[in-house]
């Protein structure tokens, strides 16, 4: 659960939860672990356990920027009182 809310493990352990917390480093670890053909590789271990460290969010971000996926839209501004009024006089 702590993954997928973006909790991480040092959050934990000031909750009070270190038991969680650790269970949660395990949980990164066995990730990174995973064989993928370029298990020897000392790069691609850095890159996955610096990822591993990231909340999931973030995780998102560097690979779909790896990907090079486009960038998400940014949100649209948020309309003020000052921006109606100003629309207002002007139409």
């Amino acid at each position: 659960m702590a993954q997928v809310a973006g909790v991480t493990a040092d959050q934990l352990r000031e909750a009070g939860r270190a038991d969680a917390a650790e269970e949660l480093v395990e949980l990164e670890r066995q990730a990174v672990a995973q064989p993928t053909g370029f298990a020897s590789d000392p790069q691609i271990d850095a890159i996955a356990t610096l990822l591993a460290t990231l909340p999931p969010e973030a995780q998102d971000e560097v690979l779909r920027r790896v990907r090079g996926n486009t960038p998400a839209p940014a949100p649209a501004p948020q309309e003020t009182d000052d921006t109606r009024s100003r629309h207002r006089r002007a139409g």
